[in-house]
């Protein structure tokens, strides 16, 4: 009997694995072009009009469970072949946009065919600006901001920023890397 209850607990524990597996596997992504290459995004994104002309694509994504009413997005940004600053510039430039973090900002250069990419992860306190040259912000404890930047041959830097809550954030982390290691020139 005892046996019998230990082989059920095992085949349920495997089908409960094996379904989330396969939830995973399921996710569906749309390839989508910005610029020079295509990128594969979530379906889970929802894309929105940019709420300003700085921004050329934007996408809102699903709330986790918790943070339910509050918003993440991702928003790319491109200012013309060699527009934008240096690597370092932007970078410190994003750290700045946190008062306090929580443990050190990650970063990170890899390579994707003939895209250079490089990344910071960054949680803590987000200074929040209803608009970027406002000085005004409002302060978002436990918050995660996930940024890129995808040098083109052709054209230059594009710049992807994903800012919310870090329960959304982190539950995105992996959409978000296979977002960047898919990029391709357009037409591949």
């Amino acid at each position: 009997m005892r046996r019998t209850l230990t082989s059920a607990a095992t085949l349920l524990m495997t089908l409960t694995v094996g379904l989330a597996t396969a939830q995973a596997a399921d996710e569906k992504y749309e390839q989508v072009r910005i610029g020079p290459a295509t990128y594969d995004i979530s379906s889970t994104w929802t894309r929105q009009n940019p709420k300003s002309r700085m921004r050329l694509v934007q996408y809102g994504l699903p709330a986790a469970k918790g943070d339910e009413g509050k918003k993440a997005e991702l928003v790319v940004f491109y200012f013309g072949p060699g527009g934008g600053g240096s690597v370092a510039d932007n970078l410190e430039r994003w750290k700045g946009q946190f008062s306090s973090t929580e443990g050190q900002p990650k970063e990170e250069t890899f390579k994707v065919g003939d895209f250079k990419v490089t990344t910071l992860d960054i949680t803590g306190t987000f200074k929040d600006k209803p608009a970027p040259f406002l000085p005004d912000f409002v302060e978002r404890k436990g918050y995660r901001m996930l940024v890129a930047i995808v040098d083109t041959p052709e054209e230059g830097a594009y710049y992807f920023k994903i800012t919310g809550p870090k329960a959304t954030v982190g539950a995105q982390y992996d959409n978000w890397m296979k977002m960047l290691k898919s990029v391709k020139p357009a037409g591949s």
